[in-house]
């Protein structure tokens, strides 16, 4: 995982070697509002109910310019969160609530494809898409808050998220001289979580990340 992460940054900083081509370079960091999606719910879970939860950003970008298309690698930090709350009947003489508690930390690696559909001289706005890929940390982790009904051993085969999950984003942004504002959101495309309280009978799901974020940078090539 981590020699994977060095080669994306070296990867990103390597562009300011071409310096014959139209190629930017900066830093960034951002605001984020996350929320776990859940689907394919079993019949033994009801109410399900997602909250928006905070996070923040901070890392890197390249962009290689090409008339009015750019590509944009980033690689950032990033530290996503989410709570979901969800009733589970099962055999239980008094149903349970339970509320799920999940805090990634990723690096994250966007690859861009961008247009600008305004360039004057010190502001222009473009739009830009693209696929993420995300690397779990080993700080991710899930957990669980007992509402009632279920035994606290019920959640012993509880695993925190691990591996790469990937995502997909779409974005408008602005530069103004050297700083640059954008905002995207992003749609999970993987599972982060796929059932994680594996020690109760005969209960499923599957569980994606998506998100809003907000970011500011600033462009030092």
């Amino acid at each position: 995982m981590k020699k994977l992460f060095c080669i994306a940054v070296l990867s990103l900083f390597s562009m300011g070697a071409f310096a014959q081509l139209p190629v930017n370079l900066g830093l960034k960091f951002g605001w984020n509002s996350s929320k776990i999606s859940t689907s394919n719910l079993s019949t033994n879970l009801s109410d399900y109910s997602p909250t928006n939860n905070n996070g923040y950003l901070i890392g890197a970008f390249g962009r290689l310019n090409i008339k009015n298309f750019f590509i944009q690698p980033e690689v950032y930090f990033a530290v996503k969160k989410g709570e979901t709350s969800v009733g589970f009947s099962g055999d239980l003489d008094n149903p349970a609530k339970i509320t799920q508690k999940v805090d990634l930390k990723t690096f994250d690696i966007p690859m861009l494809l961008g247009y600008r559909v305004l360039d004057l001289k010190v502001l222009s706005m473009q739009v830009f898409t693209g696929p993420v890929m995300s690397i779990n940390t080993e700080g991710s982790s899930v957990s669980i808050t007992n509402m009632g009904g279920l035994a606290d051993d019920a959640f012993a085969g509880l695993k925190d998220p691990s591996g790469v999950n990937w995502a997909y984003q779409l974005g408008l942004g602005f530069d103004i001289a050297l700083f640059t504002i954008d905002a995207r959101y992003e749609w999970g495309l993987s599972n982060i979580d796929t059932g994680s309280i594996a020690a109760i009978k005969d209960i499923s799901f599957d569980q994606k990340s998506n998100m809003f974020t907000l970011s500011v940078g600033w462009r030092f090539l």
